[in-house]
């Protein structure tokens, strides 16, 4: 006898030529332990249980959306769990069926940590439903939004072998063909889980082009940098391996063979003391430290002058002064210093004592007093050891000039993408859309 998913009475999942409950082929059966009151009925499901990784991951998930979910959408993810359960069981094949569950619930747990809408979530939770089962149980907006991220997927973006210039086409071709952003979160949250996955690696590599000239660019217009860059180094690791291998061994070589774990662990306890000492001296001071990716470093050999070092900065540190204009004024009246003269001096003055010198071909670079052309604002100081051994760029800024290279039109990542025109996704398609009818 097959294994019968009891839905709820009131459930859209019954669909409109039938009240029977559905049958699924037969396995031994175990309730999930993991439902919750008013959100879904009796789910029988071989050997899951609330320990195991679909257990958590649909936890978080629930967890994630109860502050912004009614009850009636809540259980429309429910039903949305419903049916992938029963599309699982009937149309994947022994084996993989848990991975291809995981990876949808994975993908609605990303969408929920971004914060999007109900609906948005619930279609990430659909991603690989067919879509006739989708148009049978739920509304219009769910249905609209897979169908246009299938659109998305059809377009013959050939990446692999094109120039910049051409893939630059592609990824400002579907901006402006697509102007709900709910619609490119959902495709980028799909490739994304799907690029981390390593069950899926056939797929990962067909798509890591893609990823890496269009999706994440796409994440960073939306707002969505860090997992942007995140989506960047694993695309260029399935992209372009052998390269991804180099840049390894040189920055194992660069680091004395340190881990990365065991580099940001140092990093973070020389941020620590210098932070400390700041505070002393009553400046309030939050820090970053960071190890430059594989793919960031591999850009930079590209575009920088033939010769030019580009492992300076291959570790990172970042001083964010946080103290408004009129405060840093008042410091420096008070203590007749310039803030960032003072801070620098400090900062060289630690990591001599700790066995570092500064660059002996890199000034001081005060992009405060000077700024770039694109507004950035910053105070940069070199740092290595012997034999050129744990460079640091040691960077110093107020959190207005942070916002600014973060976000604003110095944002570093535009940096890169030199053909990006404006801030933010909508004011780009904006902009795409108007040169395609100038065209």
């Amino acid at each position: 006898m097959g294994v019968r998913i009891n839905l709820l009475k009131e459930s859209p999942l019954r669909p409109k030529d039938t009240s029977s409950p559905i049958e699924v082929a037969p396995r031994s059966a175990a309730a999930l332990p993991f439902s919750t009151p008013n959100m879904v009925g009796d789910i029988l499901l071989s050997s899951f249980h609330s320990e195991d990784l679909v257990g958590k991951i649909w936890k978080e998930t629930v967890e994630l959306v109860s502050t912004n979910f009614t009850n009636g959408t809540k259980q429309k993810l429910a039903d949305a769990f419903n049916v992938l359960i029963v599309k699982g069981l009937i149309e994947v094949g022994e084996g993989s069926f848990q991975d291809n569950l995981t990876h949808n619930l994975q993908v609605a747990r990303l969408l929920a940590k971004w914060g999007c809408e109900p609906d948005v979530v619930i279609a990430g939770l659909l991603t690989e439903v067919p879509m006739e089962n989708v148009t049978s149980f739920f509304d219009e907006h769910i249905v609209d939004l897979l169908k246009r991220k299938e659109n998305l997927s059809r377009e013959e973006l050939q990446l692999t072998g094109n120039t910049q210039s051409e893939r630059n086409d592609c990824r400002n071709r579907l901006i402006a063909s697509e102007d709900n952003p709910n619609v490119h979160l959902l495709k980028a949250a799909d490739e994304y889980i799907t690029l981390f996955n390593p069950a899926r690696k056939t797929k990962a590599k067909r798509i890591a082009m893609h990823a890496l000239y269009v999706t994440s660019v796409l994440l960073k217009l939306l707002k969505k940098e860090e997992f942007a860059y995140n989506m960047e180094e694993i695309a260029f690791h399935h992209a372009y391996p052998e390269e991804y291998d180099r840049w390894e061994g040189t920055l194992a070589e660069l680091n004395g063979k340190k881990d990365k774990k065991n580099m940001l662990e140092m990093l973070d306890a020389l941020c620590k003391d210098i932070s400390s000492y700041l505070i002393k001296n009553g400046i309030k001071n939050t820090f970053q430290k960071r190890i430059k990716r594989h793919y960031a470093l591999w850009v930079n050999e590209e575009q920088k002058k033939k010769g030019e070092d580009i492992t300076r900065d291959a570790n990172q540190i970042r001083f964010i002064i946080e103290m408004d204009d009129e405060e840093i004024k008042q410091w420096e009246t008070d203590n007749k210093d310039p803030i960032w003269i003072f801070i620098a001096t400090i900062a060289k003055d630690y990591f001599v004592a700790q066995g570092w010198i500064t660059n002996p071909e890199r000034d001081d670079r005060n992009y405060i007093a000077n700024p770039k052309t694109n507004g950035y604002r910053s105070y940069h100081v070199s740092f290595e050891r012997e034999k050129r051994n744990f460079p640091i760029s040691f960077q110093l800024r107020s959190r207005k000039m942070h916002e600014q290279a973060e976000r604003g039109k110095a944002a570093h990542w535009r940096y890169k993408e030199k053909d990006i025109k404006r801030a933010s996704f909508e004011e780009e398609r904006r902009y795409l859309a108007g040169d395609s009818r100038k065209k």
